[in-house]
């Protein structure tokens, strides 16, 4: 079974967050030129890309880097940021089960770490 590879793009300079359609990148001088709509803007230092993880929450919103997860008050620790960990390979704070499932449809996205930094 394989994944849909997708990301979002928050840009620092308007503090929006916005859908990547396609991309095509100038990875020496740190470039990504993203369609948004009609346009096409060109994001240099200033952006911050998030990918796709796979999973979706239990209300079927789909789960990316740097979202902010939160589970029901049983949990000691009711909420979880996402991030990738490269030496394991894997997007940390996803619970998984024994048999290494994962959990993330017990969990519902209550936002993000660029719109809602109070939640951190």
């Amino acid at each position: 079974m394989s994944r849909e590879i997708k990301f979002r793009v928050f840009d620092q300079i308007t503090k929006t967050m916005n859908p990547v359609t396609s991309m095509w990148g100038f990875p020496e001088i740190e470039t990504v030129c993203v369609p948004f709509g009609d346009t096409v803007n060109t994001l240099f230092h200033s952006f911050e890309l998030m990918q796709f993880t796979g999973l979706k929450d239990k209300n079927g919103t789909e789960i990316y880097e740097g979202d902010i997860l939160h589970k029901p008050m049983q949990s000691a620790v009711p909420k979880f940021i996402i991030e990738w960990n490269e030496s394991q390979c894997l997007f940390d704070e996803i619970p998984r089960h024994g048999n290494g499932k994962s959990k993330a449809d017990e969990f519902t996205v209550i936002g993000n770490i660029h719109d809602n930094p109070e939640l951190l």
